[in-house]
């Protein structure tokens, strides 16, 4: 058993916390702020100190010399966890010894930058929803937060594990999408890269309104807010270029021709990072998803000219943690929430759905679902990463649990309570098991039918594309042999692949390209040796 110390100071009436508790050591590392006697608000970072002790051994103690010191900016983070929990989280922005310039470290070991988030979990008494769901999507995605968990102490208070994570902003660290400048106003620098997101808006915050309201009911227009460009740096013609970007995009998916191939979604969006962005809202029935906390990234044209869905962000009271709206059933979509929340001032826009319920886009859920469930997505897989959180938590959480008397009471939105950490782990383990068989036959109902229009025999998207290609194709003849060839503007055969198909119903074939260098590709598609189609496509 790992050696845990802590002192039961003094009884306090406050209905989270049953007493003062002090840490002097822990399994996991301990984090010392001290503000210098100044409060920590929500509209400008103060100075402060930070102590970290992080031994890497089975237990760290403050008596300990710290393994990092320094100055930071802080302060408060969040909208509703601030009104609703009694745990504050915290910005974090590590910096000189000036106190002022920005300092890039490896924060317990994460990649070198200067931003953190200090997640406060409360009503998640598993403590590990956020960050079972960000393991996921950083086995799936380009990137996602990466965290560890620390136990925390301001001025000399302790106030418990939080979970300290990667903030989503531009950087080759972060989202790797090219960085704007101010004098980025014209041409190709002026496409990218954009970070946006639906979410609470607040008073700082540089946005630009959808050009459609959000439902019939709800006469407003949803915001997109900028996240980077910073809103103190975003120029006039970039918030303009990536306003009038979107207002494309969603003027083609109210159109009746919303998913035609080459003017559809497929040429605006990369669709199998939206179709990740989905599961994992799905997987975790996220009561958010979709419309708070919901972010998007957009490169420049030359790098790669499709919307991307993400990075994923905040899920606290996902994964069975909610009592409203029946998001604590292991039966139904997220993407149904304005059906059981239709007055709810932040719903689902119309085009999520939309685009959810497009056959061409069900059948690659689908496919993506059953294929994950073979390998990462296992039950078992979930079960373990779980084990692992709670292994990495250790004993550390009877400091947290001594801190805050949540165990056995009920916290919002919590919709049911168990009476022990274990009993907290177990019950995410249960709700878990339950979705998965339920998403499993869901996903089976999903059809498999490719439509190819206007009497086409293949079509390739999407275009351009980062990391795979695919060919819808239809046989003109049972039992056809199809014959794939890429090229690059050399001539060299690159790709040579055979596919037989025994029926004349359409079928979807992907191809890898992501060895492939930036630039333009040739193909042609042969059905029984004869020359079915030939074109061209562009890797970004």
């Amino acid at each position: 058993m790992k050696k845990i110390t802590y002192i039961i100071l003094l009884l306090i009436p406050a209905f989270y916390a049953k007493a003062q508790v002090v840490v002097t050591s822990s399994n996991l590392p301990i984090i010392k702020i001290n503000t210098n006697g100044k409060t920590i608000g929500l509209i400008d970072k103060i100075a402060a100190d930070i102590s970290i002790f992080d031994s890497g051994k089975s237990e760290n103690k403050v008596t300990d010399v710290p393994t990092y010191q320094g100055k930071i900016g802080i302060e408060l983070r969040g909208s509703s966890s601030l009104e609703i929990s009694p745990r504050k989280p915290y910005s974090v922005e590590t910096r000189e010894n000036d106190a002022i310039t920005n300092k890039n470290i490896n924060f317990l070991g994460m990649k070198k930058d200067n931003d953190w988030a200090f997640i406060a979990p409360y009503s998640d008494k598993s403590l590990v929803r956020d960050a079972f769901i960000y393991s996921l999507a950083r086995k799936i995605m380009p990137w996602a937060p990466d965290f560890r968990f620390a136990e925390v102490i301001v001025n000399d208070k302790y106030e418990g594990i939080y979970m300290i994570t990667e903030k989503i902003k531009q950087g080759k660290n972060r989202v790797n999408i090219d960085k704007m400048e101010i004098a980025d106003i014209q041409g190709d620098e002026l496409t990218g890269g954009y970070i946006f997101s639906f979410d609470k808006l607040k008073s700082e915050d540089k946005f630009f309104y959808s050009k459609y309201k959000l439902t019939p009911t709800l006469q407003r227009l949803p915001e997109y807010i900028i996240n980077a460009p910073k809103a103190d740096n975003i120029k006039t013609e970039q918030l303009n270029y990536i306003k009038k970007w979107m207002n494309d995009f969603e003027t083609v998916m109210n159109s009746s021709k919303f998913n035609d191939p080459k003017t559809g979604y497929p040429k605006y969006i990369h669709e199998p990072s939206f179709v990740d962005y989905i599961l994992l809202n799905e997987l975790s029935k996220n009561i958010d998803a979709y419309r708070i906390s919901t972010y998007f990234h957009k490169d420049k044209n030359s790098k790669d000219s499709l919307l991307h869905a993400g990075p994923v962000w905040d899920y606290n009271i996902a994964l069975g943690n909610v009592n409203y709206c029946n998001a604590d059933s292991h039966i139904g979509w997220a993407m149904d929430f304005n059906k059981q929340c239709s007055d709810d001032y932040w719903t689902i826009h119309f085009w999520w759905i939309k685009l959810f319920e497009d056959k061409h886009f069900k059948s690659l859920m689908k496919a993506r679902w059953q294929e994950l469930r073979k390998n990462e997505w296992k039950n078992a897989t979930f079960y373990a990463k779980i084990d692992s959180l709670q292994a990495s938590i250790g004993d550390a959480q009877k400091h947290h649990f001594a801190r805050y008397d949540i165990l056995g009471k009920t916290v919002w939105p919590n919709p049911q309570i168990n009476y022990t950490y274990t009993g907290e782990i177990n019950y995410l383990k249960n709700w878990l098991t339950q979705r998965t068989n339920w998403l499993d036959g869901a996903f089976a109902k999903f059809s498999d039918t490719i439509e190819i229009e206007n009497n086409q025999h293949a079509f390739l998207y999407p275009n351009p594309s980062h990391d795979k290609i695919t060919f819808d194709v239809k046989p003109k003849v049972v039992n056809s042999n199809f014959d794939i060839k890429i090229y690059d503007l050399q001539g060299k055969l690159l790709i040579n692949t055979n596919y037989r198909i025994d029926s004349v119903a359409a079928e979807r074939i992907t191809v890898d390209i992501s060895n492939f260098a930036k630039g333009v590709y040739f193909y042609n598609i042969s059905e029984n040796k004869s020359l079915l189609t030939t074109g061209k496509f562009i890797k970004n």
